[in-house]
């Protein structure tokens, strides 16, 4: 199923989209990292430091781990409905939805470049080794409209109950 449908599917009768984007396919955060990474590979490779067999396998896995992140990216969607944020994504078995209701966005955290693109952080949870991890949009076009959508949604919504905090 196509993310825009997914999400379509799981709105509230009363639940309009606002706003919906994809992802940049490479963020230029990631592009730096693979140009760099590029660059070493063929360095070492280059002056053939590592036997053959080997630099095919970084090869292969390089390839394969930057196919999938454009892959992931290409059927993501970021949507902003007149309740909630809401990202989707593929997965291994179909499509995973996160929504975070204005009670779950705790601050919003805006990385804005020079041609108005950008990344919205508005949540956070425990990651493995890192510490966090953020949750938000990343590389969106417009980032000031996506905040300010995301500031009046969180303004108007009433407050959570103590009860809705605890479990959320």
């Amino acid at each position: 199923m196509n993310p825009i449908s997914k999400l379509t599917a799981q709105l509230d009768p009363d639940e309009k989209i606002l706003w919906s984007e994809r992802p940049g396919i490479i963020s230029p955060r990631s592009a730096q990292a693979i140009i760099g990474a590029v660059i070493v590979f063929a360095l070492v490779a280059g002056a053939w430091i590592l036997p053959a067999a080997f630099r095919t396998h970084v090869a292969i896995v390089f390839g394969a781990s930057l196919a999938i992140s454009v892959w992931q990216r290409s059927r993501t969607l970021y949507a902003v409905t007149s309740k909630r944020p809401v990202i989707v994504r593929p997965s291994i078995l179909g499509t995973d939805t996160q929504s975070f209701h204005p009670f779950q966005v705790r601050f919003l955290r805006c990385r804005k470049r020079s041609d108005g693109s950008g990344s919205i952080v508005f949540s956070e949870i425990p990651g493995h080794r890192s510490g966090t991890v953020e949750l938000g949009f990343e590389y969106v076009v417009d980032v000031s409209k996506v905040e300010r959508l995301i500031r009046e949604l969180c303004a108007a919504a009433p407050k959570a109950s103590t009860t809705q905090r605890k479990t959320a």
